[in-house]
């Protein structure tokens, strides 16, 4: 069970990353700039990076979901309904796991369709 609740910890641990990190980076921010246009161009790009760091996040964890669901499914057929393993188990977490892993694809598809520009991971440019 301390995988699992390690588990469950992961976007509280990401959060604690992400707000460690911006708040380093507000007085390194600041002094860069010189103007108020300079100061909101790398805020936006900050904040571009986190939203690609949660896309990526939400991919990894989808990933993950999937796997353990797999898990589940192996567990409840090796039971064969003599456990406590019930095939639905595995499934939604199959499903949950799908939905996270295929959010980076829809994140882009959306934002390209409304003329945001890409925001993939591995955007060319960097930002």
């Amino acid at each position: 069970m301390k995988t699992f609740e390690k588990i469950r910890a992961l976007p509280y641990l990401a959060l604690a990353v992400v707000t460690v990190h911006l708040m380093s980076a507000a007085p390194a921010l600041a002094q860069q700039s010189t103007t108020i246009g300079d100061a909101a161009q790398t805020w936006t790009r900050q904040l571009t990076n986190v939203g690609k760091f949660l896309v990526a996040g939400c991919f990894l964890v989808g990933i993950g979901f999937a796997g353990v669901g797999l898990m589940k499914l192996k567990e409840a057929a090796a039971e064969q309904g003599r456990g406590q393993t019930k095939y639905s188990d595995g499934l939604w977490r199959i499903a949950v796991g799908a939905g996270l892993a295929a959010l980076p694809a829809v994140v882009n598809m959306t934002s390209n369709s409304t003329g945001l520009g890409g925001v993939s991971i591995t955007n060319a440019s960097g930002f």
